[in-house]
């Protein structure tokens, strides 16, 4: 259960702070919303109708020994490499949307690994695995950092060191 005043992970919008429910004026008339405010930006403001069920959107953060458990977890799994670029693109799109932290992992991981491949051969990501890596990247840091209680620019540097 989401309560007012919870830190949650709202999809791929990172880690924010649940403030509950606000009534909007739309094109339809009034609206009810969840509010979210972003937990390292507060000006940041995300509404989620709250036609949708809450849960199936959002989930609570991780606590510090889950993190490090999922870390040391994913960390021994196989990267993702057997994929077109379409393929590649449509499952780790899928991924993404799953707001499950061990998947975004799983996608940056797999997206690094095809990346240092191509440049072993001298090309570059294609721009949408660019894009994926970029985004799977600030969705993980965001709430492994936050789970951490360290900057998002430290996660790597603490995953290379601690696990």
């Amino acid at each position: 259960m989401i309560n007012v005043g919870d830190v949650v992970v709202y999809g791929t919008n990172g880690v924010c702070r649940f403030n509950g429910t606000v009534k909007k004026e739309t094109t339809l008339g009034i609206t009810k919303y969840y509010e979210f405010e972003g937990v390292r930006d507060d000006t940041n403001k995300m509404y989620l109708p709250s036609s949708f069920p809450i849960e199936s959107k959002v989930r609570h953060t991780m606590s510090y020994n889950e993190t490090i458990q999922l870390i040391k977890t994913v960390e021994k799994e196989e990267v993702i490499s057997l994929l077109t670029d379409d393929e590649r693109k449509e499952t780790f799109s899928n991924m993404l949307k799953e707001n499950n932290c061990a998947q975004t992992i799983r996608v940056v991981r797999s997206l690094i690994s095809l990346q240092n491949e191509r440049r072993k051969k001298g090309t570059k990501l294609h721009s949408a695995d660019e894009k994926l890596l970029r985004l799977a990247r600030k969705m993980a840091d965001d709430e492994l950092s936050y789970s951490l209680n360290i900057e998002p620019d430290s996660v790597y540097t603490f995953i290379k060191e601690n696990c």
